[in-house]
């Protein structure tokens, strides 16, 4: 399923892993989007989703080592690119649909 995902920043400090989640802004996700057909943003987006769910299905063990994690995390950061990527070309298209059909509307008046 594609969602709305919030883009991902890892912060690594000495003794641990911790994420943190920052909102990059909708309108740097659609022009970025824009340059980009929308079959091959959902291609890449599905293709990382499966990346992720056929690791997370080869480790079903709660811990995972440090370069399991890792790989994860990668992983992860690319799914989460991929699908906000995605969503930001859905939105623009959304919004050109919404502003033909309240041209239609105007028209049948």
């Amino acid at each position: 399923m594609l969602l709305s995902a919030m883009v991902i920043s890892l912060v690594v400090p000495v003794g641990g892993i911790t994420l943190a989640a920052r909102s990059s802004s909708k309108s740097d996700q659609q022009a970025a989007a824009a340059e980009t057909p929308l079959a091959s943003l959902k291609q890449t987006a599905e293709a990382n989703q499966s990346a992720l769910q056929g690791f997370a299905d080869a480790h079903p063990q709660a811990t995972l080592d440090q370069a399991d994690y890792s790989t994860y995390l990668g992983l992860r950061i690319a799914e989460d690119q991929s699908v906000a990527g995605y969503n930001a070309r859905v939105s623009v298209y959304n919004a050109s649909v919404d502003a033909v059909n309240a041209v239609i509307r105007e028209c049948k008046r």
